[in-house]
Parts: structure tokens; C-alpha cells; sequence
């Protein structure tokens, strides 16, 4: 399956729980969202209306999905507009 990075594309979306991204593996991006909000227990839904980005057409073997506490952006060499970081 694909690798998906979901991303925050504002600082509102800033959350109490501290996931900003995450990085799971999932057939389509709406199913990479209901991977990423499953990963943060006594969360309902954080990772709604944020950005997902296909950054490998297949997940290595030995991933895990996860979540970053923090800005993940920059792992794509990107700003949060969409310029080169």
C-alpha cells in the first residue's frame, strides 16, 4: 500500500494532544486520515481536514504507522505555503 505524510497546513490546527502529522501506510488518502486518528488514543477525529501527501507508492517492510508530535513538514522540503523550505 501506498505511504501517506498527513500533514497540519495551519497553526490552527495545532492540537491538545500534540499530533501535528503522521505517517501511515493505507490503500486511498481518506483511509490514510481513519489510520492516522486511530493512532491517537482519547482523540476523536484530530487529523480532519488536514493534508495528505502520497510520499512513497509503497511502505518498506518494516514500517510502522505513527504520528509526530511537531511539525513534520519539512521532512518534504517544504513550507507550510508550498515553497521550497
Amino acid at each position: 500500500m501506498p505511504l501517506y505524510l498527513i500533514h497540519r497546513t495551519r497553526d490552527e490546527q495545532r492540537n491538545p494532544f500534540g499530533a501535528h502529522a503522521a505517517l501511515v501506510d493505507a490503500a486511498n488518502s481518506t483511509a490514510a486520515i481513519a489510520a492516522a486518528n486511530a493512532l491517537v488514543r482519547g482523540a476523536n477525529g484530530i487529523f480532519e481536514g488536514f493534508a495528505v501527501s502520497q510520499v512513497a507508492t509503497e511502505a518498506g517492510a518494516a514500517h510502522v504507522n505513527t504520528y509526530f508530535e511537531g511539525d513534520a513538514v519539512n521532512l518534504l522540503g517544504f513550507s507550510r505555503g508550498g515553497a521550497p523550505a
